[in-house]
């Protein structure tokens, strides 16, 4: 875990804001570490004139080599102070880099495949801030805030991560704390997530130790190595967003549990405005609260017309719920049965409700029988 102060030596620079676009020469910037990017390899007058540039600068670099460092794109980003607030919808549309910004405009991380590697990923990143009127940036991984560099301004060996959002707390002092989810992918389809808690002060991005842990406190939660998240959770399709959880409008984390393969119950924590308490243990976000309670998730399918789920209760009952096609799983599930049983010898669950059997095959079926009589057979898509 990360406990470490992010001090002044982390900062490839200091950058003042200035109104006047840029012709090329550098602006009076204070480097702490010494260690200076190189300069920019064109001149422009406007923001758009510069990411015209950028692109090109970009799509030679990916062309003459197996990977690309963006070197431009470092430098630009550190030596302008607009870019914290400018869109660079090119770059992103194009997939040459990925922006997240913080919803005040004061912590913007961009992130890209560098190409190196194989099914390993690769990425390079650059965290900028502001503070006090003043824009800040470093070529560095935001999971390593506090230890990036090591003596003698060595970064440590890492394959940097791809930011996935940036949630926002309020602390009881008032300082913003920004929760960033992260991805770093060990293969096509392994990796894990991490959350870290970070904030500004004094013109420095500091860790936030919110998270209590069995030695005190920490900035950081990480996942075990982990597959993707299946594409049923969400309309995006796979992705990983849902291993850490937060929910702004309470101020619940959500932090998984894990068996032996996607997590499906989570620990929950409410945010007090200054760290994270437990509350409750439970299903995921992405589940109406009537049926976040259970203990084991037993069978899921989702067939031409309904989304069905069944799991096992604490107090040893089996819980079929269902949802018609094209509902959300957040949403008050159209049915909800408690009470059934597993025939082990069809190899099904079985519900009895208002005079209707509800089966539910493990090979994939939903039947559903009144009085004897099929009225629902689907297979699972």
């Amino acid at each position: 875990m990360k406990t470490n102060l992010l001090q002044a030596s982390l900062l490839v620079g200091v950058l003042a804001l200035y109104a006047c676009g840029n012709s090329g020469k550098q602006p009076n910037t204070s480097y702490i570490t010494g260690k200076e990017p190189s300069e920019l390899s064109f001149q422009y007058k406007t923001m758009e004139e510069a990411e015209d540039k950028l692109m090109a600068s970009i799509k030679k670099e990916k062309q003459e080599k197996d990977y690309y460092y963006n070197s431009d794109l470092i430098s630009f980003v550190i030596h302008e102070p607009r870019s914290i607030s400018y869109p660079f919808t090119k770059l992103q549309k194009d997939s040459l880099v990925s922006i997240v910004s913080s919803v005040d405009g004061n912590l913007r991380l961009y992130s890209w495949d560098t190409g190196m590697g194989a099914s390993v990923t690769y990425w390079d990143n650059i965290c900028q801030y502001r503070c006090d009127g003043k824009v800040y940036a470093y070529d560095g991984n935001i999971q390593n805030v506090g230890k990036y560099y090591e003596e003698n301004n060595q970064n440590t060996d890492d394959r940097g991560c791809s930011v996935l959002s940036i949630s926002t707390l309020k602390s009881k002092n008032g300082t913003p704390i920004y929760l960033v989810l992260s991805e770093t992918r060990m293969s096509d389809i392994m990796g894990y997530c991490e959350l870290d808690a970070v904030k500004i002060e004094e013109g420095e991005l500091r860790q936030a130790p919110i998270f209590a842990n069995g030695q005190g406190t920490s900035n950081s939660l990480t996942t075990d190595m982990i597959a993707r998240v299946p594409a049923s959770r969400t309309k995006d399709g796979e992705n990983w967003n849902h291993l850490f959880c937060f929910d702004a409008k309470n101020a619940h984390l959500y932090v998984p549990e894990y068996g032996d393969s996607v997590p499906e119950t989570f620990y929950v924590y409410q945010f007090d405005g200054s760290m994270f308490l437990y509350l409750t243990h439970g299903g995921g976000p992405w589940l109406h609260p009537s049926v976040r309670s259970f203990q084991e998730k037993r069978y899921e399918m989702v067939t031409d017309n309904y989304h069905v789920r069944v799991d096992s209760l604490d107090n040893g009952n089996l819980r079929y719920a269902s949802w018609k096609s094209g509902m959300e799983m957040s949403e008050e599930p159209e049915i909800v049965i408690e009470g059934g049983s597993f025939d082990q010898k069809h190899n099904r669950y079985v519900f009895q409700n208002e005079g209707c059997e509800y089966q539910v095959s493990t090979d994939g079926r939903l039947k559903v029988l009144r009085k004897g009589r099929t009225i629902v057979n689907e297979r699972q898509k």
